[in-house]
């Protein structure tokens, strides 16, 4: 029975867009991250994201030439006042300042998808924490949050040159390095006399809900996981920060990795993938997947050299 319970505990569910991520990529994770299918033939796998992609395949015949456009509303009057103290925040301003930005209250449903996947557990969680009757000062905290994220924090292991992280949030990240006086530092202890000191702080990020507007198109960045339980809840429009790309370098700025190489998903094609198809069932499935936690690492790599003046 305790076997059992803890073989539960390290499991988790994944719901998973078939369909419009590249194939091996599914084959690669059913068979390395999902429980009791590493077996499966390959072949098979393939089958079942066909199944969607021919859907998907469908649906375009349908679809119009270019894709609706989100619509936007503008903020309630509690909604803008929430905004008027988040813009003042030093992390919100340093991260957000590259691009131009808006903000307003985006459909859901509309909102191009680049993430494939949602972890239920986290939805879940999300949907416990809310309150029963959602009004604007809550979706607006929820959404555009003040404060840091409240998850789990340790540090696993550390020495001189390496130190290590665990947390059960998947924002959990390095925030970058900073050269500071070592006399702005209490309790300081080094082997010698400090002249510099370097910081490296790790942490988590504003995890502000946002999305990148470029040309007629506008893919959620940011907050997923939150979209998604609101939307099961019947929640219809969030307000959320839109990075409006005026050319393709904006959106390197302020795109993902996913959004960037494959570009052609959510910026040309016809029908690309939207929210409102993780509530298609012909074009999601769950999948028990291996619980994960993110860990990171920081090594501090020295070199010490003597060059000509």
């Amino acid at each position: 029975m305790n076997q059992a319970c803890s073989a539960l505990e390290n499991t988790d569910e994944e719901l998973c867009l078939l369909g419009v991520n590249r194939l091996g990529q599914f084959i690669d994770f059913v068979k390395y991250r999902t429980v009791g299918n590493h077996l499966l033939n390959d072949g098979d796998i393939a089958d079942v994201w066909r199944t969607a992609a021919d859907r998907y395949t469908h649906l375009k015949t349908l679809a119009p030439a270019q894709p609706r456009m989100p619509e936007i509303l503008e903020l309630p009057a509690a909604v803008q006042a929430h905004v008027d103290q988040l813009v003042k925040l030093p992390q919100f301003e340093r991260v957000f300042s590259t691009v131009p930005i808006a903000f307003g209250m985006v459909e859901l449903d509309a909102l191009i998808v680049y993430q494939h996947s949602i972890t239920q557990s986290t939805v879940r969680a999300l949907r416990d924490s809310f309150s029963k009757d959602l009004m604007a000062e809550q979706l607006a905290s929820i959404c555009l949050p003040l404060q840091a994220t409240k998850a789990d924090f340790v540090v696993g292991k550390s020495s001189k040159r390496e130190f290590i992280f665990h947390s059960n949030s998947h924002d959990m990240r390095f925030l970058g390095a900073e050269l500071v006086d070592p006399s702005v530092v209490p309790g300081l202890v080094a082997d010698g006399f400090s002249n510099a000191v370097i910081a490296l702080s790790v942490g988590f990020s504003n995890n502000v809900l946002n999305v990148v507007r470029y040309q007629d198109r506008m893919v959620l960045n940011n907050g997923y996981h939150r979209c998604f339980a609101l939307r099961s809840l019947g929640v219809t429009h969030v307000p959320c920060v839109i990075q409006v790309c005026r050319d393709w370098e904006d959106v390197g700025l302020a795109g993902s990795t996913e959004m960037n190489q494959n570009s052609d998903i959510y910026f040309s094609s016809q029908r690309p993938p939207v929210l409102q198809d993780f509530f298609d069932a012909s074009l999601v499935r769950s999948f028990v997947t291996k619980r994960q936690r993110r860990q990171l690492q920081i090594k501090v790599d020295v070199e010490s050299l003597k060059i000509g003046f």
